[in-house]
């Protein structure tokens, strides 16, 4: 289960100490990016389970499509889901690690919560820093993603050490601090679709993001700790109820 986050966030993302791993250099940018497949799958058994399988495949893109894939179900789907798991039994414990991450991204996703306008990415980011102090990171520019929250839109689409470097919809507009990613989301609607240059292990790449609401808390650390606990005792205890058990039988029987 990921990681509970109990810190202040701001619109976007929340202001912390500098990344601890080396951002990657912007490639060269002869070819055009690869974008990525952002699409929500049906909710077939087949083609569940097959991505479920996909999850423990060698190929580590091939596996990471599978995750970007599931996490794309919808809650109503997690009854087809459970089914696809409970038919690829046994699952090897690298499979399970990350089933529970898709369970709870697909749990959380659907949830309500107050809101205030603008968009929203659910991510965490470096502090600002000064232009001679980029190079350190290795970071020729963009903003250096640290963190995602579960549940919202960047959890699926996005990694820790992913480098936004551009906006699509927003061409020749920098983003080179927290600041500018910060003005450029909240400029965007919730539920628009926002294309994101991101440096992926020294890969250019476009990811079409469809933005969340921003949370309004009201500036208030206590609401937000208490929103996040919440959530995340949502996501374990279906978990609990409706997929470990399936692992607990299958270890039984084995």
């Amino acid at each position: 289960m990921p990681p509970r986050l109990t810190t202040r966030l701001v619109p976007v993302a929340l202001a912390v100490c500098f990344a601890t791993a080396l951002a990657p250099l912007l490639p060269a940018q002869d070819a055009a990016p690869r974008t990525v497949n952002a699409d929500r799958p049906p909710g077939d058994i087949k083609l569940v389970q097959r991505l479920v399988a996909d999850l423990g495949a060698a190929d580590a893109s091939k596996r990471d499509d599978a995750r970007v894939a599931l996490m794309g179900l919808r809650s109503k789907h997690l009854s087809v889901l459970r089914d696809a798991v409970r038919r690829s039994l046994p699952l090897a414990p690298s499979q399970r690690v990350v089933l529970q991450e898709i369970v709870t991204q697909i749990v959380l996703a659907d949830q309500i919560y107050p809101t205030t306008p603008g968009g929203f990415l659910g991510i965490r980011l470096p502090s600002e820093m000064a232009a001679d102090e980029r190079p350190l990171l290795g970071l020729e520019r963009g903003v250096s993603v640290l963190s995602r929250i579960p549940g919202f839109c960047s959890y699926r689409l996005l990694r820790e050490g992913d480098v936004i470097v551009g906006i699509v919809e927003q061409p020749g507009e920098p983003i080179d601090s927290p600041r500018q990613l910060i003005a450029a989301v909240l400029k965007a609607a919730a539920g628009q679709t926002l294309t994101f240059e991101v440096v992926r292990r020294a890969e250019l790449i476009r990811v079409p993001i469809t933005l969340d609401a921003k949370p309004d808390f009201g500036g208030e650390v206590p609401s937000l700790n208490q929103f996040e606990n919440d959530r995340a005792k949502l996501a374990d205890d279906t978990w609990d109820r409706d997929f470990a058990p399936l692992f607990k039988d299958a270890d039984t029987v084995g």
